[in-house]
């Protein structure tokens, strides 16, 4: 009798499983469509604007967020519009010199103010100056199951890219494109909500 019973129930079971299979792989199939990855991706780029405007920088994907290394004298007294720095010379004789805006050489020079962006400040290390490096953050998709953040290029009065800049601020200790075990936790369980939506 009992194995009867423990029988039955097992056929209740893989009926019930048999039930909901089709509806938890439909769930599935939709929760990871590219409407919805774009959604997870768009997602993760401004989470990782606003991590980064906070001033925290990620080391490689998963791990905790950490300060940005702060910025240098020099580099504060050039947000400040203090001091401006020009390249002169050519070839092997070409270097870089400082100078006081206005007080060079006797004659008045006066290089671009610093345009500097309304979402920092001129000691504050959060990866933005004119801001257009962090507005560039943008997520897609173009296929299931698979999203992507990255940066748009274009950067005004400059030749370098979105991600020459990015490249080089992680070459000077301050990686940022990355996802932080937190962003991880969030991005999932906005994954799941996602998925539990479609049962």
């Amino acid at each position: 009798m009992d194995q009867y019973l423990k029988g039955s129930q097992l056929a209740n079971d893989i009926n019930k499983i048999n039930q909901i299979a089709p509806k938890l792989l439909m769930a599935m199939k939709e929760a990871t469509s590219i409407k919805n990855m774009k959604t997870y991706a768009r997602s993760l780029a401004n989470d990782i604007k606003k991590r980064t405007r906070l001033g925290y920088g990620v080391p490689y994907t998963g791990s905790s967020r950490e300060r940005l290394l702060p910025l240098s004298q020099s580099y504060i007294e050039q947000r400040k519009g203090n001091i401006a720095f020009a390249t002169i010379g050519r070839g092997p004789t070409r270097r870089v010199i400082s100078y006081v805006p206005n007080e060079i050489g006797g004659t008045r020079r006066s290089p671009r103010s610093p345009d500097l962006s309304n979402e920092t400040s001129p000691t504050k290390s959060n990866l933005t100056f004119t801001g257009q490096m962090l507005n560039a953050l943008a997520g897609t998709s173009g296929r299931r199951e698979h999203g992507e953040v990255y940066l748009l290029q274009y950067r005004r009065g400059t030749s370098l890219t979105n991600s020459d800049i990015a490249r080089l601020n992680e070459e000077n200790g301050r990686p940022f494109m990355y996802a932080s075990d937190l962003q991880i936790k969030r991005l999932t369980n906005l994954i799941r909500e996602t998925l539990l939506s479609y049962l």
